[in-house]
């Protein structure tokens, strides 16, 4: 809801109905011991329910109480997965004796008898194509890091001779070589000649993909978690890296970049939480903060690049902010330099389009990121106020020897020349790199050639 929505109502107003009739004696309690803590419901706009964390303190002004919250929807909900997925665990090492694949092997370890789903699970055509090979040497004969597998080192070879069925998890050989995780269980199997053994195992793929997803998406909520600190707590800091004009070798300006400083101090690079903050829609908050910031920006450093996630570009409302922080701060519009990706751009198009005029008409300039890696139409490089081509580094890295990247390189300098365009060559690393892209034709350069990014206090 909006501001004017929430204000003057009650909190009971956002509350399910079945608790409302325990909300007095909580209130009361509240107001005597002054502080309360835990979890709870609120029903949100569109009558959906969200699950919150919070705190509250009572009397922090004479007749005022003070409540944080927080959202833990979605971590809850990942939480209630993994504990089913723990719970399906339990079952499945009850039930491992039922695996879809068995073979029976002798007292020498050849395999005497292989049901069909074995083969499907090694990738065999049929069961004659195991029968009398050594099952140890055939599908367990090395470790998914690709070094060997002694066999007196091999747990199923071990019940040849201690005779006591063993059960987990290992790694077996697909015909083709590659790696197959499975449960097993190995029971001895007497026979008339000696010990043999029975093994059943079932391939746990779909699992372990599922549980690592699971398990990533539990870390990508930590970090959503982090980076809400981080904005709350001023831990989010701005680096900055000269952009140099090749020709005189002068700083014109500077790219923003943003990391975050951990609680231990520690520096934490953008490619940890940007990615996950885009993805649970954190990126335009953190793009607001760092516009904020970067209109503070000291005028002695000159003009500054600001990055754009795709979720922000585009944002109209984000328009508003840009315009009233370049009026609070006297900052030069000409000074301020939006950089956006050239995929981000293709995106949505349309909108973008509107953005960038805007952005114009504000004086403020555009750069293209990333240009030659994106499969869109040229057609925005001429409807498109852009005054900065930068060419990926993937072109750049190495094009002293790469012919082919030179060919790229000159082909879009031959293309932003035609429509009045400057280009920056990112990932310049050495002098000779320099010198070529000068040749070449291109305006600037940004690399360690030139400056690594720094602290704006540095």
């Amino acid at each position: 809801m909006e501001r004017s929505e929430v204000v003057g109502r009650r909190i009971d107003d956002f509350m399910p109905p079945e608790v409302l009739p325990s909300i007095s004696a909580a209130w009361e309690d509240f107001l005597k011991t002054g502080e309360q803590s835990g979890e709870y419901e609120l029903v949100v706009a569109d009558g959906s329910r969200r699950r919150i964390e919070f705190r509250a303190k009572a009397n922090v002004l004479p007749g005022l109480h003070l409540s944080v919250l927080r959202d833990i929807t979605e971590r809850r909900a990942a939480e209630e997965a993994l504990r089913a997925q723990r719970a399906i665990d339990s079952l499945s090492a009850v039930l491992e004796h039922l695996g879809d694949g068995l073979y029976v092997s002798d007292r020498e370890g050849r395999m005497t008898f292989v049901n069909p789903a074995a083969c499907t699970v090694l990738g065999y055509g049929s069961p004659e194509d195991l029968i009398g090979s050594s099952a140890h040497e055939t599908i367990h004969y090395k470790r998914p890091n690709g070094s060997g597998f002694p066999r007196d080192e091999c747990p199923l070879v071990s019940v040849f001779q201690s005779g006591e069925m063993l059960s987990g998890e290992e790694w077996f050989v697909r015909q083709d070589g590659s790696m197959v995780p499975v449960s097993y269980t190995c029971s001895p199997l007497p026979l008339a000649e000696g010990r043999g053994t029975v093994v059943a195992f079932r391939d746990q793929s779909e699992r372990k993909a599922a549980k690592e997803k699971l398990q990533r998406d539990l870390d990508a909520l930590s970090w959503i978690g982090r980076v809400r600190d981080a904005l709350d707590e001023g831990r989010m800091v701005l680096h900055a890296q000269p952009i140099v004009e090749l020709s005189t070798r002068e700083v014109t300006q500077h790219e923003l970049l943003l990391r975050m400083v951990d609680r231990d101090n520690g520096l934490v690079l953008p490619g940890r939480f940007l990615p996950i903050a885009e993805r649970y829609g954190l990126a335009p908050e953190v793009d607001r903060w760092v516009i904020r910031r970067a209109l503070t920006v000291p005028k002695e450093i000159g003009t500054v690049e600001i990055n754009l996630s795709a979720a922000s570009f585009g944002d109209l409302d984000l328009l508003g902010a840009i315009e009233r922080g370049l009026t609070d701060t006297d900052v030069d519009p000409a000074c301020v330099v939006f950089e956006i990706t050239e995929t981000a751009l293709m995106e949505q198009i349309e909108t973008g389009q509107r953005f960038a005029r805007r952005l114009e008409e504000l004086g403020c300039r555009l750069t293209l990121d990333d240009f030659g890696t994106g499969y869109g139409s040229f057609t925005y490089l001429k409807e498109l106020p852009i005054s900065f081509l930068k060419i990926d580094m993937q072109f750049i890295r190495g094009i002293c020897r790469d012919v082919g990247n030179q060919r790229v390189v000159e082909a879009i300098v031959s293309l932003s020349k035609a429509f009045g365009q400057q280009t920056i060559a990112e990932g310049v690393e050495d002098e000779a790199t320099a010198v070529l892209l000068h040749r070449l034709g291109v305006d600037f350069g940004q690399g360690h050639a030139f400056g690594l990014a720094q602290p704006l206090e540095a």
